[in-house]
């Protein structure tokens, strides 16, 4: 569920609800193994990005290209999701 509500237009509201329903923060995508981070990152949606992080997703778990999140942010570009990766303390 986390997947396909960081598809396209951000939904925050919705990360935040599906968080709070305890949701899989580290969920795996079949096709490509990438976490609900990757998409964040990938998508830019660096608001619901910070509520992963918060509520305690992994952000070292790789995909099956071998990239990790903080890798599809800079991929695609994403400065947003970058900085909010990089306040990360962990």
């Amino acid at each position: 569920p986390l997947h396909l509500a960081l598809r396209g237009s951000p939904k925050v509201d919705t990360v935040n609800l599906l968080i709070l329903a305890g949701a899989n923060l580290n969920s795996v995508e079949l096709n490509n193994d990438e976490t609900p981070t990757h998409w964040a990152c990938q998508h830019g949606h660096a608001k619901s990005l910070k509520l992963l992080v918060d509520a305690g997703a992994d952000l070292s778990l790789r995909d099956k290209k071998g990239r990790s999140p903080i890798d599809v942010a800079i991929e695609y570009n994403q400065l947003n999701a970058l900085t909010e990766i990089l306040k990360n303390p962990n």
